[in-house]
């Protein structure tokens, strides 16, 4: 590939627009991971502040493409 392809290429990848999705997730499974050993505790800090933002089951989660085309995500709000 070129270096003018590349260029032409990563040019469009950063005009990409922030986009937000609603993710579904079940609260009961949630709960039993949070009281199970299988995460740790960053794990489960990181699963308390998703519940925490959610609600009946659904999270708003925005997606944002970084310079090199990497999507960044989080938690809207």
């Amino acid at each position: 590939m070129t270096e003018n392809k590349i260029t032409e290429k990563l040019s469009t990848l950063n005009n990409m627009k922030t986009f937000t999705i609603t993710e579904k997730y079940d609260i009961t499974n949630a709960k039993k991971l949070l009281l199970s050993d299988i995460l740790d505790e960053e794990y489960k800090g990181s699963l308390h502040k998703y519940l925490k933002k959610g609600k009946n089951g659904k999270v708003e989660v925005e997606y944002t493409q970084n310079e090199i085309g990497r999507l960044n995500i989080k938690i809207k709000g």
